[in-house]
């Protein structure tokens, strides 16, 4: 077996914004590192490490591969500890296995104060995949539990992998690599990459209760569209911090989206005084690093809950409450529907062709809840992230189809 160091295995990541080599370990983030200091609680610091949209991405012709990490899951509620999330193997675009990474230890999440306490540190995990028939060449992407962070101490395969960036094969000399005929990865023409997706949102975009890494809305969208994904959906934790901004400034994109709301309210963020300068902010800084790229501003999926009431939101049991009320909301307190209004009014004033509301109900209305409710009162079930990722590909498809080549 050839082993590959954490350092090593920095090549293969794809998805992320920055990885990392501490103690021994591959870290992988999703904030930039510049701005990694200003993440005020340990809930957003756990969070953008959670793997949501990150893969491992690589050309081999191996049957086997070994991943060893650290692995670590969240809970909402102390002493209760939650189910692994897989990994997934992709072959040749299409997956065509799972599994899990245990043991692994529990972070408990305090989601008012955004403490985190640890219930100690995880043993090594072991997660295998076999690939089928040695000498076939394949492209391979591992794809990491969503809600999980995963650190990893080493990459085995019985033969060589060779990196895919953005959707380039780079050689081991690092310069750009075509196929040759009996599938070797050689010196010449790179392949076209994809165009670049950078998504910004919340739990919901993160990935919550969706089975599986490819499940998750954004990811289900970016396979049906052909775009290489960025995922910076923060559960929790969408609340139009200027680091995740500066985050998105620095990095490469054909197309940004940005799903605004449901975190405002449900950690009683900000105020109706305080949101729309606080958007401008945000757009600011996205848009003076991209001056023309499109950005789609996604207003809250449907909720029956945060559409009338304001936060914060509480665990409640297996289901979240407000403790937000009807009368709070003539103290400045922001409920969905007045988010989706302040959204529309600040668009508007900004005189930008390419900036464009994606009304959240469109891709997710009160309709859907009924016929698919949250299942924790937040968050849409299994259908309802593939519902969300195909309206979400379509809109695309209609608005930038041709710029993006993306089809309808």
């Amino acid at each position: 077996m050839i082993t590959y160091s954490p350092s090593e295995v920095q090549a293969f990541v794809c998805g992320a914004v920055d990885a990392e080599v501490v103690d021994g370990v591959l870290r992988i983030h999703r904030i930039g590192r510049r701005w990694r200091a200003q993440i005020p609680t340990g809930y957003a610091r756990m969070v953008e490490e959670q793997a949501a949209g990150v893969r491992l991405e690589f050309l081999t012709s191996a049957s086997r591969l070994v991943l060893r990490c650290l692995a670590y899951r969240s809970s909402m509620v102390k002493g209760v500890k939650v189910a692994a999330s897989p990994f997934e193997c992709e072959i040749d675009g299409q997956v065509t296995s799972r599994a899990f990474a245990r043991p692994a230890a529990t972070m408990w999440v305090d989601a008012l104060s955004g403490n985190v306490e640890t219930d100690g540190e995880p043993g090594e995990a072991v997660v295998s995949f076999d690939f089928g028939e040695a000498g076939v060449r394949r492209n391979v992407k591992i794809w990491l539990p969503y809600p999980e962070i995963i650190r990893i101490r080493a990459l085995e395969a019985d033969a060589p992998l060779v990196p895919v960036q953005a959707g380039v094969g780079l050689c081991a000399d690092g310069r750009p690599g075509s196929e040759s005929g009996d599938g070797v990865v050689e010196p010449g023409r790179a392949a076209a990459r994809p165009k670049r997706w950078v998504h910004y949102g919340s739990s919901i975009s993160q990935g919550v209760f969706a089975r599986f890494p490819t499940a998750t809305w954004p990811a289900a969208a970016a396979r049906l569209t052909g775009l290489e994904l960025t995922n910076l959906g923060f559960s929790g934790n969408a609340v139009l911090d200027s680091y995740a901004a500066r985050t998105i400034a620095e990095l490469p994109a054909d197309v940004i989206s940005l799903e605004i709301g449901g975190n405002i309210v449900t950690t009683d963020a900000l105020t109706s005084r305080s949101f729309t300068p606080a958007l401008h902010g945000f757009l600011d800084i996205v848009r003076d690093a991209h001056p023309d790229t499109p950005i789609l501003l996604i207003t809250a999926l449907a909720s029956p809950l945060l559409d009338e009431l304001p936060g914060p939101v509480v665990p409640d049991g297996k289901r979240f409450k407000t403790l937000g009320t009807p009368e709070d909301l003539t103290k400045g307190r922001l409920n969905q529907n007045r988010i989706r209004e302040l959204i529309v009014e600040t668009a508007n004033t900004r005189n930008d062709s390419n900036l464009t509301v994606v009304r959240g109900p469109e891709l997710f209305s009160r309709e859907d809840e009924r016929e698919h409710p949250l299942i924790d009162a937040l968050h849409p079930d299994r259908a309802g992230h593939e519902l969300i990722a195909r309206r979400f590909a379509e809109k695309l498809a209609a608005l930038y189809g041709d710029r993006l080549g993306v089809m309808q």
